[in-house]
């Protein structure tokens, strides 16, 4: 605990010299490193997941020290902890190469040192935020200081903003921090965000597919200046709307761009959107017009015959996703006879079908369906006109969506129901599928490698056997939950979701019809749908809506669970020195947390008090 006084002023630059410069992510540098700190880590703690506990809650313990000083003098801290980062941002490449494409990491040297530095100022931010919240004694001095400290941080910002990144995850981390600055320590200075709102409409790295790692942190560079542009539009949808005919042409013209990707298409078109829903300057009537013929997109795109066809059964399902012949191709390639699929290049014929997959999952209106949806809920509150607007134009196409939607859910969690949808292959076959739907997947304080090397190592097999089948159900996990999702949204809607008559039972079979397939890692995501869909039902349709769905839910957690720890008892009794004590560990951890939920569910359903409207 940091104390005001005499003592701690004085010590104020080493403190602040001290947090700053232990705030690099030792966990991400290589063991062979020189550095000392890491050298000593080595030494001191015993195994990786001890040493990255250590190390991020000393990481959070350094952070909280600044945000402490900031909030306690927050002109000095923050002109110190400014004028630090500009040296060290302006100063990236000094004594080494400048950046290039082929040498690109995620965690580069200079990567973690930018990366510090944005650690450093968002705790800063943080502090500065806290002291606003307290002000009120010298209302004259207070707001002296605040008119400083908003100069201060604008100044920077622009300085920021007018300095070129060649890094995609150096520029990723400093947009994800001037977005933090605009909407939150200039939330009323829009003349910046203005700036940096054409700071992300004209930032253009070239992509190069030949260096993969590369590629992908410039398209994440791309979304995330996608997500960003939507949170500055809905904190600052009128000042935008003043200048909307000139973005709505910017915008327009990257839509038309061929180079744009369809995910960058709709978050374009979603941006737009906010800003019309948003505003307060247009009259109600021009606003729901224009807001329709957006919506309209995704009312045709689920209405459609072609469509609806193509998801009626389980096996066009398939086909429309490309994988009506996948047991063909995975026989034909002798997926059964090799032992670590990592290490097996896929061939041009697997990445073909590879590139298929995903090039027909983009196709389903799921992702349209939920970027418009976010666009219209996100940071809304109930009865507010926005919201009143929102509920009105969802209404009319709740009920043209949901039937194929249902279908997709049902679908997507059948593609895990061996028993029933791939019963008719030979059993080395169904034991590939199998394999094929086995997640991989990163815990923390039981993998024994860090988050970043996991992701990487699953990055780095894109192109082998086990890339192949991550894609195959990585898409089918997207679709079961982006559908997740977009129910979970129409909740929000209330009457108008709830309220249709025929709802809970098809809703309930395609939740839970086979939700027993599932792994509980997923069903715990599952679970929490379920769980939002129960709680946000109005007092008075709970007799309609809950039966159905209570029902369906527990019938399956008790199956899983059930029968999840009695496999667990099985392989403990029976378990011998090399066995895989992590995989272990993560299966019963996962467990445990799913066992939990369940019975927290249970205590919210026997609360008296839940049954007050």
């Amino acid at each position: 605990m940091v104390r005001e006084n005499n003592t701690i002023q004085s010590m104020i630059g080493g403190l602040l010299e001290t947090s700053c410069s232990r705030l690099i992510r030792y966990e991400s540098l290589p063991e062979d490193t020189g550095d000392i700190t890491l050298q000593f880590l080595n030494e001191d703690i015993d195994t990786v997941p001890e040493r990255h506990a250590f190390l991020g809650n000393y990481r959070r313990f350094c952070a909280d020290l600044i945000e402490t000083l900031v909030r306690w003098i927050p002109v000095e801290a923050t002109e110190h902890i400014l004028g630090q980062a500009t040296n060290i941002l302006s100063n990236l490449y000094q004594n080494q190469p400048q950046f290039q494409p082929q040498t690109f990491a995620k965690n580069s040297p200079v990567v973690l040192k930018v990366d510090a530095q944005v650690t450093v100022i968002d705790a800063a931010l943080k502090g500065y935020l806290k002291w606003l919240s307290t002000q009120g004694e010298d209302m004259q001095e207070d707001e002296r200081k605040r008119n400083v400290l908003e100069n201060s941080f604008e100044h920077w910002g622009r300085q920021m903003l007018q300095t070129r990144f060649d890094d995609p995850e150096i520029a990723r981390k400093v947009i994800s921090l001037m977005s933090t600055l605009s909407t939150k320590a200039l939330g009323d200075r829009p003349a910046f965000a203005l700036t940096f709102l054409e700071f992300m409409l004209t930032i253009r790295l070239a992509d190069n597919i030949a260096y993969p790692q590369y590629s992908d942190a410039v398209k994440d560079l791309e979304r995330i200046c996608s997500l960003e542009m939507q949170k500055l539009a809905m904190k600052f949808a009128d000042d935008f709307m003043n200048v909307y005919e000139q973005l709505e042409s910017k915008i327009n013209e990257m839509i038309n761009d061929p180079t744009t990707d369809e995910r960058q298409r709709m978050a374009y078109s979603a941006f737009l959107f906010i800003i019309i829903h948003r505003c307060t300057v247009l009259d109600r009537d021009t606003q729901e017009a224009r807001m329709r013929i957006m919506l309209n997109k995704v009312k045709d795109a689920w209405r459609n015959d072609e469509f609806a066809g193509a998801i009626s059964n389980f096996q066009s399902f398939c086909g429309i996703l490309g994988m009506g012949q996948l047991p063909d191709f995975l026989s034909a390639n002798s997926f059964k006879e090799v032992q670590d699929w990592s290490y097996q290049p896929l061939g041009s014929d697997g990445q073909e079908l590879q590139a298929s997959i995903l090039e027909r999952s983009q196709h389903l209106p799921l992702r349209l369906t939920k970027t418009l949806l976010a666009a219209s809920t996100e940071k809304l509150r109930d009865g507010t006109p926005a919201y009143e607007s929102a509920a009105i134009l969802w209404a009319e196409a709740i009920p043209i969506m949901l039937p194929n939607l249902l279908q997709l859910v049902s679908h997507a969690q059948a593609f895990n129901d061996i028993d029933s949808n791939w019963s008719h292959l030979p059993p080395e076959l169904q034991q590939v599928i199998r394999r094929v739907l086995t997640d991989r997947f990163w815990q923390a304080g039981i993998s024994t490698e860090s988050r970043d090397d996991f992701f990487a190592r699953v990055s780095g097999s894109k192109s082998t056997f086990e890339g192949f089948a991550s894609t195959v159900r990585g898409t089918v996990r997207q679709i079961r939950e982006s559908s997740y999702y977009i129910l979970y949204s129409l909740t929000r809607f209330r009457d108008f979701f709830y309220g249709i008559p025929d709802l809970p039972g098809p809703l309930s079979e395609a939740l839970f019809g086979h939700a027993h397939a599932l792994t509980a890692h997923h069903l715990s995501v599952l679970l929490t749908v379920s769980t939002h869909l129960i709680e946000g039902c109005p007092s008075q349709l709970r007799p309609h809506f809950l039966p159905p769905m209570i029902q369906g839910l527990f019938r399956e957690l008790d199956r899983k669970i059930s029968a999840e720890w009695d496999e667990v008892a099985r392989q403990v009794a029976e378990s011998g020195d090399n066995d895989n004590l992590t995989d272990e560990m993560k299966t019963e951890s996962i467990l445990r947390q799913l066992t939990y939920s369940s019975v927290s569910l249970v205590a919210v359903l026997l609360d008296s008090r839940q049954g007050k409207p």
